[in-house]
């Protein structure tokens, strides 16, 4: 797996930890001190994977300087949040500026990694893993199939239902990592389709230190910067119409994409598939003979390949990577590969 190249050192250095290592004292810079350019922002950003420009508005939002939905998209939001970021690091001392593609680009590269203040909390699947095919070593900075290969940083995790984790790698790559417990867990590759079953064989790690005098917390940074003006950027050509930041939202509908049936596999079904029907209200497993109604259902990450069900009966099925054709499910404890079936 080849790792794609970051931005500038600075950048990473500032978004790739919880904290903000400020060169010099230096007074909250308004928006307006960031060299900006909204045509080479836009360009820059369009030239992102669809996974970086949901994890990067995701990570905007999380900060407090996006307010619009996660899509992918940009417009006048999307533009203003990554201004007010940018003013947060030129805020810390650091280079920032969004007035070329390159520039923009590179500013963009260093959102990517995941920051400390975004890891799991508690020990989760961190520390090193006999998974029988090699030992699989999970740091607070990144990933390797061995404890002395060079580490892969995360671009996200997200934990599904509790103990059970989708890892995306800063190379696209994606992992699940499944009942994770103190002892034991499962880990699967949707892209190859394989799954091992693990052991750990060390403690996690000493998690690294978030916010100190010296090391301010990004959160703090976001509170010191200057709000961008209800007038600012009135020039600025907007994305078109189909930008779910500037339209108006739209109804909620009871149409899955999930919706349909569902022929699963997985290491305990191995060899006998396991139907599944999702409805627009309620699955059935007619193996065993239950039909269980949806308490709610969550987009994940706010994108339509990703769904949580929260079921009426206090269990959760996540649905992700969906496809016209297949999908993984996340159920009973088990990783499912299915491929949806023809309707009877």
């Amino acid at each position: 797996m080849m790792i794609r190249m970051m931005g500038t050192a600075a950048v990473v250095a500032l978004l790739c930890s919880a904290g903000l290592h400020a060169q010099t004292a230096s007074p909250a810079a308004s928006v307006e001190a960031v060299a900006f350019d909204p045509d080479a922002v836009n360009r820059a950003f369009n030239r992102l994977s669809e996974d970086e420009r949901y994890v990067i508005q995701q990570r905007l939002q999380r900060r407090g300087f996006y307010q619009g939905e996660v899509d992918g998209l940009t417009g006048p939001g999307t533009r203003d949040a990554l201004r007010q970021q940018a003013a947060a690091a030129l805020a810390a001392g650091l280079e920032a500026r969004l007035d070329t593609e390159e520039t923009a680009r590179a500013f963009l590269d260093g959102l990517l990694p995941l920051p400390a203040e975004e890891l799991p909390e508690g020990d989760a699947f961190f520390g090193l893993w006999d998974c029988g095919v090699g030992t699989f070593s999970y740091r607070y900075d990144g990933y390797a199939t061995s404890p002395d290969a060079s580490h892969i940083p995360y671009m996200s995790i997200e934990e599904f239902t509790p103990g059970n984790f989708g890892v995306t790698l800063m190379d696209g790559y994606r992992t699940g990592l499944m009942d994770v417990t103190p002892t034991t867990m499962t880990w699967s590759s949707p892209v190859s389709g394989d799954s091992f079953d693990c052991r750990r064989v060390s403690a996690p790690p000493s998690r690294p230190e978030t916010g100190t005098a010296e090391q301010p917390q990004v959160r703090e940074q976001i509170a010191a910067v200057p709000p961008t003006s209800p007038t600012e950027d009135t020039s600025v050509p907007t994305q078109p119409e189909t930008e779910s930041e500037a339209a108006t939202a739209a109804p909620a509908t009871t149409v899955w994409p999930f919706e349909g049936a569902w022929s699963c596999l997985s290491d305990t079904f191995r060899d006998d598939p396991m139907a599944f029907r999702f409805g627009p209200d309620s699955v059935t497993v007619p193996e065993l003979g239950s039909t269980v109604g949806y308490a709610d259902v969550d987009m994940i990450g706010g994108r339509e390949t990703a769904y949580l069900v929260n079921l009426k009966d206090g269990q959760r099925a996540a649905l992700v990577d969906l496809e016209t054709d297949r999908v993984l499910l996340f159920a009973g404890g088990n990783l499912f590969d299915c491929a949806r079936m023809d309707d009877e």
